[in-house]
């Protein structure tokens, strides 16, 4: 998606109460900007697109933690509000993603596993 898709996608969502946008992790950069610009009032990463042979899916786990902690950082050091996810399994990911400017810090797949 582009960034004026997104933009208006975001402007006809935004009302009354703030507006927590989830981009994927692999287009955060890219697109965090043109979305706060247009109202939202946070940025969630999404687990980014992976492949294997013949499948297509969300990679989620660890091994996504790194390029998650690498995306928190640089869109909180541009100053936009994030909310740190992505592979966050254990208590140091959590205080490493707000070290590194995360807002809050979403946890998922580590619940899955039961």
């Amino acid at each position: 998606m582009d960034e004026a898709a997104a933009a208006d996608f975001i402007r006809a969502a935004v009302g009354e109460l703030p507006l927590i946008v989830r981009l994927p992790l692999e287009q955060a950069e890219h697109l965090a900007e043109a979305a706060v610009n247009a109202g939202a009032g946070a940025i969630s990463l999404g687990a980014p697109r992976g492949k294997l042979a013949g499948m297509n899916g969300r990679m989620y786990g660890p091994a996504v933690f790194p390029l998650a902690l690498r995306a928190v950082e640089k869109l909180a050091g541009s100053g936009i509000p994030v909310i740190g996810a992505g592979g966050v399994y254990q208590p140091q990911d959590v205080e490493a993603m707000l070290a590194a400017g995360a807002r809050a810090v979403q946890i998922d797949a580590v619940l899955w596993r039961g």
